[in-house]
């Protein structure tokens, strides 16, 4: 299963303190997936937002894998590649580079606006998870 979190496209995070009637953007999704491992979810692309620092992240969803197997989640994040607010981002900075790769989504020329992110739990090109 995957879960997903993000702020809307000005760098908000849906929360309590906000009515419902101001926005019917929840910035969070859940799917199971298929029997090939995959799973599909239509959302925005989110907007910058502070991190703990002060610092403005780059744009990117946050994401949780849950597995048979694996006792806890697994933590990553997704980032859009081409994006030039990546190259400040200081979550982003503390992969080496020769990781950050396994954390961009690309465009998926298959699909109006879309993008493909491909989570790898092992192998040559096992995505990053982060300790949290």
């Amino acid at each position: 299963m995957i879960e997903l979190w993000q702020a809307d496209t000005e760098g908000k995070y849906k929360h309590a303190a906000v009515a419902a009637s101001e926005s019917s953007f929840s910035g969070f999704g859940r799917a199971a997936t298929n029997e090939h491992g995959f799973c599909d979810f239509e959302t925005i692309k989110p907007g910058r937002v502070p991190g703990l620092d002060g610092r403005m992240q780059a744009p990117h969803i946050s994401v949780a894998v849950y597995a048979r197997g694996i006792l806890l989640q697994l933590y990553t994040r997704i980032y859009f590649a081409g994006d030039p607010a990546n190259e400040q981002d200081p979550v982003l900075a503390l992969v080496p580079e020769s990781r950050r790769l396994t954390l961009f989504a690309y465009t998926d020329k298959s699909r109006a606006n879309g993008w493909q992110f491909d989570i790898r739990l092992g192998g040559e090109n096992e995505t990053v998870f982060f300790d949290v």
